[in-house]
């Protein structure tokens, strides 16, 4: 038995499936010390941020505000208010793993929270509360994971650094409650096979009501999603890395469903659901000294809710109660320069776009593309300091009134945004 503490010590203890797992860039844990066999692990980070945006969404709270909501991106004419300045610790988040090894091979936990989830500005007028929130939670024995970790179909490692919690617009990010198994092909590959938690995301097409045509859901309105799946989202990956890098082919089989819980909402009779696919190419390539080519592209007509923080559902309902899949394609390309040992930028350039079916609605997201440039600093070991500016774009199916009361139509709208950060990992 041992309890002995490992101060300062970086260990791979919570981590040690890091490549399989894909937990976070730059994680690290300090090893606890270990008590009948099972060594126990912390890690996380604390980060202060400040944001100016130019223009804000009319939403009721910080979203948008605090990091970047593809699909609150203000249209022009619709921003709440101009000039605005907001300051959050609420990124920060702390990991607790431990490590065991059994006869089936070894024994992992690993539980991740931060502070992200609540956004009602009202609670930082006193004390600045913020609501946790659970990221990951999941046990794995050998080459099996079961619990809620990112995303089988989310290559995390070929995400670029950017001081906006999301970053590019047009990059897949979720995590996912699944099943997961991993097979060891030996030289640096593995091929990854994964049942996941589905959840289906509808959009009206047209207004839907009951029977004595009065509208229940308005045209362009989103339907109570993920009560009608049926079957689990099946993922399979492959991943390779190298003195080169590393790189990463992911397909995902989806069955978006729309039955009677749908129905009961809409005032309508919708039983309908079609198979969807997708695809995704990642990589994070090393260039020149410690300069990094980071990219991914991804596409499909099952990806709604896989990418942009679903500002594209999943399917449309049309006024027959049918769905329609849409196709969308995107992705990022990233450029990582180090200036010095302690310095480096990051220039990141965002595209994602949706091919609509004919009768979706005008307010539909049709395309949304950022541009990421930043500088970091580590003036000491696991301390960042930096400052980065974004601009990003929305653009919509088609034309809508504008949100300010003035006359006139708008097709979409950017946003413009400075931040700067503080971040020290541990």
């Amino acid at each position: 038995m041992s309890r002995k503490i490992l101060t300062g010590k970086t260990a791979g203890t919570a981590l040690g499936l890091a490549a399989s797992l894909m937990m976070a860039q730059n994680a690290a844990a300090l090893e606890l010390g270990t008590f009948n066999d099972t060594t126990f692990s912390i890690g996380g980070y604390v980060k202060a941020d400040a944001t100016y945006t130019d223009r804000t969404n009319r939403a009721a709270n910080d979203a948008n505000e605090s990091f970047t909501v593809p699909a609150l991106i203000p249209l022009d004419g619709a921003q709440d208010s101009d000039n605005v300045t907001r300051y959050s610790i609420r990124e920060t988040r702390i990991n607790f793993g431990t490590s065991t090894p059994s006869r089936l091979g070894t024994v992992r936990t690993f539980i991740e929270m931060d502070f992200l989830e609540e956004r009602d500005l009202a609670r930082s007028r006193l004390v600045g509360n913020s609501t946790p929130r659970i990221r990951h939670a999941f046990i794995s024995v050998g080459p099996w994971l079961v619990g809620q970790t990112w995303g089988t179909f989310y290559d995390v490692s070929s995400l670029p650094e950017a001081l906006d919690f999301i970053g590019p617009v047009g990059t897949i990010f979720n995590r996912n409650l699944q099943l997961r198994y991993t097979h060891d092909l030996g030289m640096g590959n593995n091929l990854m096979f994964a049942l996941e938690q589905p959840f289906t995301t509808l959009v009206a097409e047209d207004p839907l009501g009951d029977a004595n045509g009065e509208a229940i859901i308005a045209e362009g309105g989103a339907l109570r999603s993920g009560r009608d799946d049926r079957f689990p989202d099946v993922v399979i990956r492959y991943n390779t890395s190298g003195d080169w890098g590393n790189g990463s082919l992911a397909v995902m089989g989806r069955n978006i469903r729309a039955d009677r819980s749908s129905s009961r909402e809409a005032g309508v009779d919708i039983d309908d659901d079609k198979w969807g696919a997708a695809a995704s190419l990642s990589g994070n390539v090393n260039v020149v000294g410690k300069d990094t080519f980071k990219f991914q592209f991804n596409v499909g007509n099952a990806i709604g809710r896989y990418i942009s923080l679903n500002a594209f559902p999943d399917a449309f309902v049309n006024e027959d109660g049918r769905l329609d899949l849409l196709d969308i394609y995107g992705g990022f390309v990233g450029y990582q320069r180090w200036w010095t040992d302690r310095t480096r930028s990051n220039l990141i350039y965002s595209y994602v776009e949706a091919n609509n079916p004919s009768s979706a609605p005008e307010s539909a997201n049709e395309s949304i593309q950022s541009v990421h440039v930043n500088l970091i600093h580590s003036p000491i070991s696991n301390l960042d300091v930096g400052i980065e500016y974004m601009w990003a774009e929305r653009n919509i199916e088609g034309r809508v009134d504008r949100g300010d009361g003035r006359s006139g139509t708008v097709s979409s709208g950017d946003m413009n945004r400075v931040q700067v950060s503080a971040k020290y990992s541990f």
